[in-house]
């Protein structure tokens, strides 16, 4: 479902919420299940010293934000790291951007077994306007292990206005007896780290 312009304001601070939707991206790299549940496009105009501090602007300087709310879930025993609170975004106005850790709710990137964590992402727009915004990419490490190795492959989501690159389905049964992981993309390969292969993610892609 998609919102526009929710407006809001308190004593602090005034903003406006001109896109919401929810996602509902769901994929799994490894053994970690991730979702990318809403992504809401604002801005904020502080009203007061304290809120303009927070948002590291001046008082009445209109800020533009990405937020995305995401949870993650290890479905092994074994301890790992997946770190969906670190994920980077790039947007089509040429912004590579990394969340603002004062203004997101943490996403605890540690799983000691069979849990789930979950937060949002806040990411401030320095040289655009969310009105300019056509699309979004967010990149996601892989997760990693106690041994700090790579446990499946890094994760790359399109939004808003994507399907631009079209997937062509590898045939896996070719490759029956070769250790393979879940990938988040489907019709790719992901090859497991062993003795034999170091570990590596194949896509067939045409525009």
């Amino acid at each position: 479902d998609k919102k526009e312009d929710n407006e809001y304001e308190d004593k602090d601070i005034k903003g406006i919420d001109t896109y919401s939707e929810e996602l509902n991206i769901s994929g799994q790299s490894g053994t970690l299940k991730y979702n990318i549940e809403e992504v809401v496009l604002k801005k904020l105009t502080p009203k007061t010293e304290e809120a303009a501090d927070l948002l590291s602007v001046s008082v009445g300087e209109e800020v533009n934000l990405i937020t995305i709310f995401m949870n993650g879930e290890n479905t092994s025993t074994e301890d790992m790291s997946f770190y969906l609170g670190q994920a980077t975004i790039i947007t089509n106005t040429k912004e590579q951007l990394e969340p603002d850790m004062i203004l997101s709710e943490h996403i605890e990137g540690d799983y000691l077994g069979q849990v789930k964590q979950e937060g949002y992402n806040v990411y401030v727009l320095k040289n655009s306007k969310v009105e300019d915004l056509k699309n979004i990419e967010i990149r996601i490490n892989a997760p990693i292990n106690s041994k700090m190795e790579d446990q499946g492959e890094n994760i790359i989501q399109k939004f808003i206005n994507s399907n631009q690159i079209e997937v062509i389905p590898i045939n896996t049964s070719s490759f029956s007896e070769i250790p393979i992981l879940p990938t988040s993309i489907s019709g790719t390969l992901c090859i497991a780290p062993s003795e034999l292969y170091e570990g590596f993610f194949v896509a067939k892609l045409r525009k």
